[in-house]
């Protein structure tokens, strides 16, 4: 396997990947999480990258993606990472029912 890689470097050619696939929100996202495989330690930066990537261009398809994977516990987010990207995207897709805040008591109107 390693023959089939550039140097036999596979962070080489993740690097190669994301320079042509990275402006994907969904792909950007998987490469992240191949990082984080390979380098442990690196898990809180790979997850702060796809945090601040930049989600106008994106589709919702792929939003829904990273949620789900997020919410199954890829990157090891916290709840309030979570929270962060669920907002961001309701700001982008303000109909999908996936990042609509939820409505506690306080937010339910009487």
């Amino acid at each position: 396997m390693l023959e089939l890689l550039p140097q036999n470097d596979i962070r080489e050619w993740l690097n190669v990947r994301e320079s042509l696939t990275g402006t994907n929100l969904k792909s950007f996202f998987m490469l992240r999480c191949a990082h984080a495989h390979l380098s442990p330690d690196s898990a809180p930066d790979q997850l702060q990258s796809v945090l601040d990537f930049p989600l106008d261009g994106s589709t919702l398809e792929g939003a829904e993606y990273v949620l789900d994977h997020l919410n199954s516990g890829m990157l090891n987010p916290a709840p309030e990472d979570i929270a962060t990207f669920t907002s961001s995207c309701h700001a982008i897709f303000t109909l999908a029912t996936a990042f609509r805040p939820s409505q506690s008591e306080e937010t339910v109107p009487r």
